[in-house]
């Protein structure tokens, strides 16, 4: 059901297909939507059983919807359910020099490159003018055209200042990033 039902765009954000989610048995469909859930944002505990019993007999609806849970932005059309990360609940913000690795918010594997000379910060993107962002990186608004979506991705940032938007081809001369997907999966 998660392969056939899923997929997920170079940003991050998982896109479902409606109409398979409705048809498997109720019990599937909250152990699949909590997998979707942990894996936007790795919580140490999956979300309580009543908001996500809620949050499926939403989705059973024939309304558009948006909606948060678990640090996640669910949005329901007609067709699909998107859950990407919730911006405001993103709040992973070290500091990195030159060479250093880090996981970011648990889905974004950030590497410095070893020529740098300062230290940055790795924060959400947020939503910056659509000058600063087409001048960082030209082609990211039509490789990821919804906002809600690209302000949960990393940037660089020198204190308040947006420096770089690492790219997704891995060609960004200073930091690369590597996303991890699929999820493992193990079944005892």
């Amino acid at each position: 059901f998660l392969r056939n039902a899923t997929q997920r765009d170079v940003a991050g954000a998982i896109h479902i297909n409606l109409d398979q989610l409705r048809v498997v048995p109720r019990a599937i469909a909250e152990r699949a939507l909590t997998m979707w859930l942990r894996h936007i944002h790795a919580d140490d505990y999956p979300p309580e059983h009543a908001a996500l019993s809620r949050l499926i007999t939403a989705l059973s609806s024939d309304e558009d919807m948006t909606t948060t849970l678990h640090g996640c932005v669910i949005h329901k059309t007609i067709a699909q359910i998107t859950i990407m990360r919730e911006y405001a609940a993103t709040t992973d913000a070290p500091t990195l020099c030159a060479g250093e690795t880090y996981l970011w918010d648990q889905r974004w594997l950030v590497t410095m490159d070893k020529t740098l000379a300062a230290s940055a910060t790795i924060r959400p993107l947020g939503n910056p003018p659509h000058d600063q962002l087409d001048q960082l990186a030209p082609q990211l608004r039509k490789q990821i055209p919804q906002g809600r979506i690209r302000a949960g991705l990393p940037a660089v940032w020198h204190g308040t200042d947006l420096v770089q938007i690492p790219s997704f081809s891995g060609t960004s001369a200073h930091v690369r990033l590597a996303s991890l997907w699929p999820p493992t999966v193990t079944i005892s």
